[in-house]
Formats: C-alpha cells, sequence, structure tokens
C-alpha cells in the first residue's frame, strides 16, 4: 500500500511540543514501521514526516546523487542531520524536537 500524506488537518502542540497524528494515517502505516515515523526538515520552512519505510527509500534516494558537487552535499546533509526517529504513544502523540520547532 502507498501511503500519501495528503489532506489539510488543524493541529496544536501541547505543552510537552507533542503532535498527533490522524488516526487514518496510523491506521495505514505497515507493521514494519513498528510506530515509528522520521521527521526532519523540509523545504520552505516545512517538516517534513515519513513513516519509517518510506524514510528507508529517501535515504536511498539521497544515496544515489552524487556527493562530488557541492549543492548535493549540502543538501543531503540538511536533510539527514535532522533526521529524528518518533515512535508515537498509545494516543498517537509524537514529541516534535525543539531543533525543528525553531525551524517551522
Amino acid at each position: 500500500m502507498n501511503l500519501s500524506f495528503t489532506g489539510e488537518y488543524e493541529y496544536s502542540l501541547d505543552q510537552k511540543n507533542r503532535l498527533i497524528i490522524p488516526a487514518r494515517f496510523r491506521k495505514a502505516l505497515s507493521e514494519a514501521n513498528n510506530k515509528t515515523f522520521v521527521l526532519t526538515r523540509g523545504l520552505d520552512n516545512c517538516l517534513m514526516l515519513y513513516p519509517l519505510n518510506e524514510w528507508n527509500n529517501v535515504e536511498m534516494q539521497l544515496g544515489q546523487l552524487s556527493t562530488i558537487k557541492e549543492k548535493n552535499r549540502n543538501f543531503i546533509r540538511n536533510v539527514v542531520r535532522y533526521a529524528t526517529h518518533l515512535k508515537y504513544d498509545s494516543q498517537g502523540r509524537v514529541a516534535i524536537p525543539t531543533t525543528l520547532l525553531v525551524h517551522s
């Protein structure tokens, strides 16, 4: 199954900077993801959230970029260095790290 995080959702963070992952996304995840997402910086001051198995695909694609070009190295570095594995709790919440909050 190919999962696409589409649509618009209103959200808020609680006092512990936790975000609730919409139930439809949690239910669509493969067991292979082990309730884990990867959150990283995206383009245009956005954050990107990937199911674990999709993040593995992103890493493979990044690995195919030529590191000879400085712009590729910088892009890879900026995506990967902020990547954080987040496991959601029984209420479907993930804690957003401060380093990523200041980016969004």
